[in-house]
């Protein structure tokens, strides 16, 4: 595996085009910083007596999250902060979550085993109004940097087997590490034309016989899976399911933030490939592409090259295919599969009602049954959480079949007036209209 790096160029350059003032009146912020951490890199390494070591910039950073390799690296070293540039102090990352506060340290951290140094800088952007990061890699080769990087990749996948690896910001430096839980297929409703395609297209794709078919067909070893239906229907129970049944294959998981962008996205499609063989899952595509251009998606997508004949597994949902690009959703080699949930019929509605509502009555169950055909499996949970709401409502600590026949046609009013659209409010507060005159 080889490491993508760019030596950066000597500061004097942009002292030398600073001084042709007439041609070239201001540089971008971006250069200006991005020369200036240079010097000041340099010069840590001139003070510290290694000017053998060349700084490079490392195109797809693997070294975010170096905080918490260091003790599987066997490496003992901490962030050494640098002197302002300009009044002040450099700032740090923060990454917040429902458990913890994270750090992302910035200035120099020295692993003297490897021979590398790590250097990280952040500063504000005017155009996103976020952090933008800038982090440089000194080493005496390449080399250095190869073994390196290719030790955090063993480390992290080693680290995130079993896991869910949630993408959940830009900078490609987000991510939450979340344990996959153990689900039964026999926990999952599904049609069993559903469960077939689920278990031949997804389940099947990492064993040895697919990857001795596409070795044999001389294509890469790549497949894009879409699941599309009614919101609230199961695909994300699907995911879940694959997920479990998949232990000991890396599954990313496509979350973005608001500020998500291009660059982003060729970040967690680089991280994906690297770690093949993998699984990349984009929940909502429809979303994605309304941050991300379709020309870029595909583009980056087509240039995603599996390696060493390891399997590379994209599996997307999305509530509203009629949205997206028949460049994306009807072109084998990006999304060779292309999947309906649909809504339960009424082997499954009543398969579900039997298994929440112990005790119905027949009828009732029947009446139920028959009247939520249309209904999603999120509104069959409605029925039974809101039938318990009511039962508590009247002092009973059980429910009955009363309080089940009024949750139900409460829950069909609600989504009738949903598909319907909401009446529109008045342009002025209630109240506060002028009386008409006669």
């Amino acid at each position: 595996m080889t490491c993508e790096l760019n030596q950066l160029r000597a500061p004097q350059a942009l002292a030398n085009r600073i001084g042709e003032a007439n041609e070239l009146p201001f540089l971008p912020a971006g250069v200006v910083l991005t020369e200036t951490v240079t010097a000041a890199l340099r010069a840590y390494l001139d003070a510290n007596e290694m000017e053998d070591y060349e700084i490079f910039h490392l195109f797809v950073n693997d070294f975010s999250d170096m905080e918490v390799m260091l003790d599987p690296l066997g490496e003992k070293a901490d962030w050494r902060p640098f002197p302002p540039f300009i009044n002040g102090h450099p700032i740090a990352g923060m990454h917040l979550d429902h458990e913890t506060m994270r750090s992302w340290r910035s200035g120099v951290l020295h692993l003297s085993k490897h021979r590398v140094l790590i250097a990280r800088w952040y500063w504000l952007s005017s155009k996103t109004y976020s952090a933008v990061n800038c982090t440089l890699v000194a080493a005496p080769s390449p080399r250095d940097v190869t073994v390196l990087r290719n030790e955090v990749l063993a480390i992290r996948r080693k680290q995130t087997v079993a896991q869910w690896q949630i993408v959940r910001g830009a900078g490609g430096g987000r991510y939450e590490h979340v344990a996959r839980e153990t689900i039964d297929v026999e926990d999952l409703i599904l049609a069993p034309a559903v469960r077939a395609r689920i278990t031949n297209e997804v389940l099947n794709f990492f064993t040895e016989p697919v990857a001795e078919l596409y070795r044999t067909l001389a294509v890469p070893y790549r497949r894009g899976v879409l699941m599309h239906g009614p919101p609230g229907n199961g695909k994300t129970s699907i995911i879940r399911w694959i997920g479990s049944v998949l232990p000991q294959i890396p599954m990313l998981v496509l979350r973005p933030s608001q500020t998500f962008g291009s660059d982003d996205l060729e970040v967690v499609m680089n991280r994906w490939r690297q770690q093949a063989p993998a699984g990349l899952i984009i929940e909502d595509l429809d979303w994605l592409l309304s941050k991300v251009n379709v020309s870029t998606f595909l583009n980056v997508l087509d240039g995603v090259e599996t390696q060493k004949g390891q399997g590379l597994l994209l599996l997307a949902t999305t509530n509203h295919p009629d949205r997206l690009d028949p460049a994306v959703n009807n072109r084998p080699g990006r999304f060779d599969v292309v999947m309906e949930v649909p809504l339960p019929d009424e082997c499954a509605r009543r398969a579900y009602l039997v298994r929440k509502l112990a005790g119905m009555s027949d009828d009732t169950l029947q009446c139920l049954v028959e009247e939520t055909q249309g209904l999603a499996f999120c509104h069959l949970l409605e029925i039974v959480r809101l039938s318990g709401m009511i039962a508590l409502g009247a002092g009973r600590r059980e429910r009955i079949d009363d309080d089940l026949l009024r949750a139900m046609q409460m829950v069909a009013d609600s989504n009738s007036s949903a598909a319907k659209g909401f009446v529109a409010p008045p342009e002025q507060p209630f109240g506060l209209r002028p009386k008409s005159r006669k």
